[in-house]
């Protein structure tokens, strides 16, 4: 009985050893970000930073401005989605990709998607990408206003030179104007994951 007693204890011993070694290789794998930024347009007062903590819980964090300057120092488990949230007030809100090692931002009070980031690789494949985006709305809006404007031109009851058929001609444009742009987008993405299959950026 006795055999059994030591035999199970030490079992328990071998296990809990392993556990704690496990989680001391948790910890040597995880990496230290050191995130410096600047807030254009203020001087004072806090910004806080949201990013997955190694635990898997969401840490809130909190910086004081400086003369519009702010740090932050955490630790990830690897490239992470996170949030930077100053005053609320529209556009003070901006989603960024943090790494390991150091990185710096710039932020525009009231404006914070015009973020600026420099030190992350994963930010920088996610700007490249939304901008081509961007470009690709962009040319859309604009055909979209030539259209607004002719469909004024059609509604003004003192102008009896637009043929009723043009009308139904011109929704038909409008209409496919969308589904073309929304399919080239959506070809965008795809060749983004397809030339990035490691990247942590997710097209939406």
């Amino acid at each position: 009985m006795k055999e059994i007693t030591n035999l199970l204890f030490l079992s328990f011993a071998f296990f809990a050893y392993q556990d704690c070694a496990a989680q001391d290789q948790q910890i040597v794998n995880t990496d230290s970000f050191h995130l410096k930024g600047n807030i254009i347009g203020r001087d004072s007062g806090y910004i806080i930073l949201w990013y997955p903590g190694i635990s898997g819980k969401w840490i809130r964090d909190t910086a004081y401005l400086n003369n519009g300057s702010f740090e932050f120092k955490g630790t990830i488990y690897e490239p992470s989605f996170a949030h930077l949230i100053g005053l609320p007030k529209d556009g003070n809100y901006a989603d960024i990709y943090l790494e390991k090692g150091d990185q710096t931002v710039t932020l525009k009070e009231n404006n914070f998607r015009s973020v600026k980031m420099s030190g992350s690789e994963t930010q920088k494949q996610n700007d490249s990408l939304y901008k081509e985006i961007q470009t690709i709305e962009t040319e859309y809006n604009g055909l979209n206003g030539e259209y607004q404007k002719l469909n004024l031109a059609f509604n003004n009851p003192n102008n009896s030179s637009f043929p009723i058929a043009a009308k139904g001609k011109l929704d038909e444009i409008k209409s496919s104007n969308q589904t073309f742009f929304s399919n080239f987008i959506y070809l965008v993405k795809v060749r983004f994951i397809e030339q990035h299959p490691d990247c942590y950026v997710s097209p939406t």
